[in-house]
């Protein structure tokens, strides 16, 4: 028995090299093979981790938000309303080194007299977050409006070309909150980050198809009905809704390309169709009518960028236009964000200092 025992310890130490070779080769493989799926192609992207990126932007917001019913017929398109929230001119700023994006806006013009007559004042507010993960991007944004006005004014309103003075509810307030990853299969020759975030330059035309998922909380208030009073009759039990909640998350395809001439002039389409899961709470004005329910619904989102990437000057013009639809018992709400913005900035090179190497060379770091 003593033989025996002493015979496999013997094996055993034999083989004791060979499997830890082994194990140790199996490792670098996934290691090599992970590095080569991740390694971005210089001849298409050029990445810009010891820079520091300062982008200021001015901006035109609009966020929409329209309601639609199908449980009366309406022959006079009373019941079909379509707030709007405008930021009009926003600053924001941005700040990108290596891999972390921060930026942040505030609605800087304030708006004429005469607007705030016609259309109500609109308080706006955001913020946004994002970091790369090898073949991830990840985004988080807070927005929140409050004051809306009804576009549709002149459609129920016979008066309406005299004064020209819109529906207003200055009560009215939305806040979303939203975390997106964006996963990019073409990650060695196609940069996201270049058309967007200006981390990265595009050298060669490349594109890329994604998957996008998203998970999101939304909430729609106010101190009186959402709903208009002339299309409330249309609405029946829904008539004096004042409050709605949607939690819920998202996935589906996307598509991006970017157009490259001169390594330096460029062009970017992103487009995404995402199926949504979602939590709702409904609730009216005088608390006689509450609903929780869970449904499917849709997103989608389409974002265009034209500018100039340089070396150190970037200078851009991008697109967002973003919208869910919310399905309930006979009636649709629709948000829709629109913006567009000027861009310009530049990448000021840093100093390598010793805490900088060592927060890079972090293994927690590197896994971002």
């Amino acid at each position: 028995m003593q033989k025996f025992v002493l015979l496999k310890f013997i094996f055993f130490f034999l083989c004791l090299p060979k499997i830890v070779s082994a194990q140790f080769l199996q490792q670098s493989r996934r290691d090599s093979m992970r590095i080569c799926h991740n390694t971005v192609d210089t001849n298409y992207v050029s990445k810009y981790p010891d820079r520091f990126i300062f982008t200021l932007s001015q901006s035109y917001r609009n966020y929409e938000i329209r309601f639609t019913q199908t449980l009366v017929p309406d022959t006079s398109n009373f019941s079909a309303p379509k707030w709007i929230a405008d930021a009009n001119v926003a600053s924001s700023a941005s700040i990108d080194f290596d891999k972390f994006s921060i930026s942040f806006g505030l609605k800087t013009l304030p708006s004429a007299d005469t607007i705030v007559q016609r259309k109500g004042k609109t308080t706006y507010q955001s913020f946004s977050f994002s970091f790369s993960l090898y073949r991830f991007r990840v985004e988080s944004s807070y927005r929140n409006y409050r004051g809306f006005y009804d576009s549709k004014s002149a459609v129920y309103d016979t008066s309406f070309n005299t004064h020209r003075i819109f529906v207003q509810n200055p009560s009215m307030n939305m806040r979303s909150l939203l975390v997106k990853s964006i996963f990019i299969f073409n990650k060695n020759k196609f940069s996201y980050n270049s058309s967007f975030y200006n981390t990265a330059r595009q050298l060669k035309s490349a594109a890329s198809f994604l998957i996008v998922s998203s998970i999101y909380s939304y909430q729609l208030g106010a101190d009186t009905s959402l709903i208009p009073k002339v299309s409330q009759p249309f609405y029946n039990k829904f008539s004096d809704l004042n409050f709605f909640n949607a939690n819920g998350f998202s996935i589906g395809p996307g598509y991006a390309m970017n157009l490259v001439l001169w390594k330096t002039l460029y062009f970017n389409a992103t487009i995404s169709t995402l199926f949504d899961m979602q939590q709702r709470y409904y609730s009216t004005f005088n608390k006689n009518y509450e609903q929780r329910d869970w449904r499917l619904g849709f997103a989608g989102d389409l974002r265009l960028a034209v500018g100039l990437n340089g070396k150190r000057f970037f200078y851009s013009i991008t697109s967002k236009m973003d919208s869910n639809s919310y399905l309930g018992n006979g009636f649709v709400i629709s948000p829709r964000f629109i913006s567009a913005a000027v861009n310009i900035g530049y990448r000021f090179p840093v100093k390598q200092r010793e805490w900088i190497k060592k927060v890079k060379a972090n293994k927690w770091y590197q896994l971002i």
